[in-house]
């Protein structure tokens, strides 16, 4: 009878051992699935973000360790940094969303004053914004006209 446990020992043993290697493997794999799993999850957010035809013209990068997202770079308003980080929220497997974003006016919508103050070409002397110098010349011209 011995020689029939024998075989089995060794046959336990060698299960035990080979469960012992697919543990070990099933760690690792675990860590580079976690790391492809970022990975896709990154891609999956700028590929969102890129069909966007108004957020794919902002400065935006997108960073994903362990299912937290990190939201950096600049957007022109508060309603496209809500819309990049709800796109964000609702990429698979994102945990959580840390929105770092600066909003900053885009070109053109500066306020038109600065506009007024500037001299042109030809102009001798700047426009004046003090809207009291302007006031004599109108009543003059009012005066003129009666």
């Amino acid at each position: 009878m011995q020689s029939a446990s024998t075989p089995r020992r060794a046959f336990r043993i060698g299960v035990v051992l080979m469960g012992g290697a697919l543990l070990l493997a099933g760690c690792n794999v675990l860590k580079l699935g976690q790391s492809t799993d970022d990975k896709a999850i990154t891609t999956e957010i700028q590929a969102k973000l890129f069909d966007d035809p108004v957020l794919k013209m902002r400065d935006i990068h997108v960073n994903c360790e362990h299912g937290a997202v990190t939201l950096t770079g600049t957007v022109g308003t508060e309603l496209e940094k809500a819309a990049v980080e709800r796109i964000a929220s609702q990429a698979d497997g994102v945990k959580k969303v840390v929105n770092q974003l600066a909003v900053s006016s885009a070109p053109g919508t500066e306020s038109p004053a600065p506009a007024q103050t500037t001299p042109t070409a030809g102009a001798t002397s700047p426009v004046s914004p003090d809207p009291a110098s302007a006031r004599p010349e109108r009543a003059r011209a009012s005066g003129r006209r009666h």
